[in-house]
């Protein structure tokens, strides 16, 4: 294979012929981080490995970021990327379903505004057994974002380590949820009248 200077001393005609013929899955660790920066953002993002994202230098991976080319990583580029990377990334770069590949080392490294910056969407990807592992940092209004049954997966070690709000605001919308057609029709006026306002949005 092809030395460090080598991959270093490519031509622009050689560096996307190397490219374009698919080669960059060979590229080692080593000749990873030999690749100039601004040739680095010309890496297809769904092809790069584990190891080969990790190889990245900073220079290399901010560049990488900078032109956006994370949201084009695969599950497999995704685990590439350290805590210390993901701590300095904006999360809502990345796609819904590239949230849901972090691993639990990487979810439970994400900062607090990380976890409130994510949206929705983002949230419903995450696995159910994962979600407990940032319920401290959710805000109130991402609350009923999640699904019942990721909110029924946040143990009650995670729950005490909420706020008191949003924790009993996750246990009233667990309450609502399952609640059947049935128990709604069933409600008394006074029934209804003892709903509080989060719970009868969520009905």
């Amino acid at each position: 294979g092809l030395t460090k200077d080598q991959i270093a001393a490519l031509t622009d005609g050689q560096w996307q012929a190397l490219i374009q013929a698919g080669k960059q899955g060979a590229l080692t660790a080593a000749q990873i981080a030999a690749i100039p920066t601004n040739r680095i953002t010309d890496l297809n993002g769904v092809a790069l490995s584990k190891d080969q994202v990790a190889a990245m230098t900073d220079a290399q991976w901010q560049a990488f970021v900078q032109a956006g080319r994370q949201s084009t990583l695969s599950q497999t580029g995704i685990e590439g990327i350290s805590t210390q990377r993901l701590k300095q990334l904006d999360i809502t770069t990345l796609e819904a379903r590239q949230v849901g590949w972090l691993t639990p080392g990487q979810l439970s490294a994400l900062t607090k505004q990380q976890v409130q910056a994510l949206s929705g969407d983002q949230l419903r990807a995450i696995p159910d057994a994962s979600v407990g592992q940032l319920a401290k940092h959710l805000a109130k209004e991402q609350i009923p974002e999640l699904t019942l049954a990721q909110m029924e997966a946040v143990s009650g070690t995670q729950k005490k380590a909420m706020g008191e709000d949003e924790r009993k605001l996750l246990e009233d919308l667990v309450a609502v949820r399952n609640l059947s057609p049935a128990d709604i029709a069933g409600l008394s006026r006074g029934g209804v009248a003892t709903l509080t306002a989060d719970q009868l949005k969520d009905l």
